[in-house]
């Protein structure tokens, strides 16, 4: 029967193509048998609709942003609720002093997004590893609050040479947006350049012929993302390379981790950070949601160092400690807007 199909199929498909054919021939002959004022009636306004069509398509924006809707409830993740809740009722069941000495603890590790910033002024051979989530919440933050202030000399992107120079044709073209993995680049580049005018960009994702070595075997993508890195490293200067998270993550085989493993000539300060929405994922959430309930935050904040946080934080919240704080030196958390 299977056989019979298959033999069936190609004389099934030339009888259509044959009967379509011969439609068009009859249409033709109607045509060419019509007055010639006719036929410019018919072919006149299919020219200016081609035209039209044409003309819009060419002047349409390649691109257009798409439009996000904020959801501002403050519990997103219900799931994930009941964290924050067993770690309320632990807090209020502490002794005055056991409250006021883990208030202080949390206190000393939620920094202002200024002071974070801060930081970096005094130091000019760095390379901050930022981890992002490729949202254009996320870009238009860092955007309008990271790299309007950092002083970067180097820009490193999770991008090929050949997109690199689309983006940079873009930016120079004054394009209003243009995606990287997903997101906005060019406001996050504008804003860059336009506090660090001389900053240079550079490409460290896998290339074609680099992607393809790793399918077989030879290395590796995060292999090819540090070989890139490295091979347009320039001593002494103010590196950022923006990335996917868990390229900044410290653990085994990761982007960040075989730089924090290197053996370099002239050691550069290193820092490793990941961006988080507030209700980006359910830990972050339950963890937020403690702070403000307590008072402790307003407005975007860093965790500027997990490690130091009390053991009562690292046992409440041991999800978050474990897999989202734990990797990263500090954590950048921003509010919706």
């Amino acid at each position: 029967m299977i056989a019979l199909k298959k033999y069936l199929k190609p004389i099934c498909q030339c009888q259509i193509v044959n009967k379509a054919g011969k439609v068009l021939s009859a249409v033709q002959e109607v045509f060419c048998l019509l007055p010639l004022v006719f036929r410019a009636l018919i072919i006149i306004p299919c020219i200016f609709i081609i035209g039209l069509e044409i003309a819009i398509w060419l002047n349409q924006a390649p691109i257009a942003k798409a439009l996000t809707q904020i959801d501002n409830r403050r519990i997103q993740h219900p799931n994930y609720h009941i964290q924050s809740q067993n770690a309320l009722s632990q807090f209020y069941r502490l002794a005055p002093i056991e409250q006021s000495n883990l208030m202080k603890n949390l206190t000393a590790n939620l920094w202002s997004l200024e002071r974070w910033k801060s930081q970096f002024k005094t130091i000019d051979d760095s390379i901050i590893c930022l981890g992002e989530s490729h949202l254009e919440a996320t870009r238009e933050f860092i955007a309008q609050q990271l790299f309007n202030t950092l002083q970067i000399d180097d820009l490193y992107l999770e991008t090929t040479a050949p997109k690199l120079q689309k983006t940079i044709k873009a930016l120079e073209t004054q394009s209003d947006y243009y995606p990287l993995l997903g997101a906005d680049i060019l406001e996050t580049l504008h804003s860059a350049q336009k506090r660090n005018p001389n900053v240079s960009l550079y490409p460290i994702e896998a290339s074609s012929a680099q992607m393809q070595a790793a399918k077989k075997g030879l290395s590796s993508r995060e292999q090819s993302i540090i070989d890139n890195f490295l091979a347009q490293y320039q001593a002494s200067r103010r590196r950022l390379v923006l990335i996917g998270g868990l390229h900044c993550a410290n653990k085994a085989h990761w982007f960040f981790k075989q730089l924090n493993e290197k053996h370099w000539q002239q050691a550069p300060k290193l820092f490793n950070t990941q961006i988080f929405n507030e209700h980006q994922d359910g830990p972050i959430e339950a963890f937020v949601y403690f702070l403000d309930e307590l008072a402790l935050t307003k407005g975007d904040f860093v965790i500027a160092d997990s490690a130091a946080f009390s053991t009562l934080i690292k046992r409440w919240f041991a999800l978050s400690q474990r897999v989202t704080f734990k990797p990263y030196q500090s954590i950048i958390i921003y509010r919706n807007r």
